[in-house]
Parts: structure tokens; C-alpha cells; sequence
């Protein structure tokens, strides 16, 4: 699996979501609403996109990696687009302030 692509759609300032994006594996298959969420310690982690089970309660994935390999190597590689997104965003901002914008 090679991820080709992130692309950080959506980045918030809430508590828990951070972020949605979707991922081109491959240049070939792309997965929308991945999500960055953060727990109650501060680690941040991804989700990826569910669906209600209506029948049985609760949510499950719609897409997922199979092994936990996969799923390590994927969350770095999101986590990794969406810490330079956050770089990009706060060197905006201190070019912004620094030329009299506020």
C-alpha cells in the first residue's frame, strides 16, 4: 500500500475532531472522511469512515486497514500531512501579524 495523497479538508478547533481528509492510495483509490481525532490524554489518532449499524447499535467502519501494520504506517503518514498543515497555517498567521494584518 503507498499512500500518494493526503489532503487535509477540514481542520477544527474543538476538542476531539482536528481535522477530515481523504487519502489517494496508490494513485488509484481514494478513502474520504478519515478523521483526526484527539483522546482525553492528548494522543492524536484516526478514524476512519463508519456508518451506524442500526440493527445491532454503535458504528462500524466502512473501509479499514487489515493489519495493525498498515494501520501504523497509515496514521503516520496523516498524522505526519496534517502537523505540516498546522506549520503551514501558523507561519500564515506570524506572516499575517508580522505585515500589519491582523
Amino acid at each position: 500500500m503507498n499512500i500518494t495523497d493526503v489532503q487535509i479538508r477540514r481542520i477544527f478547533e474543538r476538542r476531539m475532531l482536528k481535522a477530515t481528509l481523504t487519502i489517494v492510495i496508490d494513485h488509484d483509490f481514494a478513502v474520504h472522511d478519515i478523521k483526526i481525532l484527539m483522546n482525553d490524554s492528548g494522543r492524536l489518532f484516526i478514524a476512519m469512515p463508519s456508518r451506524q449499524n442500526k440493527k445491532h447499535g454503535g458504528f462500524c467502519d466502512v473501509t479499514h486497514p487489515i493489519g495493525s501494520k498498515a494501520r501504523e504506517e497509515l496514521e503516520k503518514q496523516i498524522l505526519l500531512e496534517y502537523y505540516k498543515q498546522l506549520d503551514n497555517e501558523e507561519m500564515s498567521e506570524i506572516i499575517i501579524n508580522a505585515d500589519g494584518y491582523f
